[in-house]
């Protein structure tokens, strides 16, 4: 499988699911738990709800129960924790 992506693809499948994604993610449901539980809690609801959406893909594909998921979900995770930590200092710091 090659990498190489048209100009369409890459504005659909990069640009507008990752902003969309990060709107739900970090705006609406991180924003919503932090304000009733701790950021702590918040961060590792959203990031496993961040793993669970990317799920279908995998199972498309026929890579459930691998090294490639387990590593996958691991990555999906972590990401989901970077991400919400820099939203967090973006919110302290008055720029969203």
């Amino acid at each position: 499988m090659g990498l190489e992506l048209d100009l369409y693809t890459f504005i659909n499948t990069i640009l507008l699911a990752g902003i969309a994604e990060e709107i739900v993610f970090r705006v609406f449901l991180l924003k919503k738990l932090w304000t009733n539980l701790s950021f702590k809690i918040a961060i590792i609801i959203t990031s496993l709800l961040f793993v669970f959406i990317h799920y279908p893909i995998w199972f498309v594909k026929g890579r459930t129960l691998s090294i490639d998921f387990l590593i996958g979900s691991l990555y999906i995770f972590i990401l989901g924790l970077l991400q919400g930590y820099i939203f967090k200092k973006k919110i302290l710091y008055g720029h969203v």
